[in-house]
């Protein structure tokens, strides 16, 4: 997947994003407490191209990945 370029924390959802330079985008899911084994839950190949510039000329995201309820 490339070399990690960005690693994000959300501590309230215990969910680590990780974004490589190639441009891969992955979701970790940390369980309940924040301490569990690291479980991978979604990852979307080519982050980049998730990105479409809109007929107004603004930004739009597609919907890339579906990631589960967990809790």
């Amino acid at each position: 997947s490339g070399a990690v370029d960005q690693l994000v924390l959300d501590n309230e959802r215990h969910i680590l994003y990780c974004h490589t330079q190639a441009g891969v985008l992955q979701a970790f899911d940390l369980g309940p407490s924040g301490q569990d084994a690291v479980k991978k839950v979604a990852e979307v190949p080519d982050f980049y191209q998730a990105f479409d510039l809109g007929p107004s000329g603004q930004d739009a995201v597609k919907k890339v990945a579906e990631v589960p309820d967990f809790y």
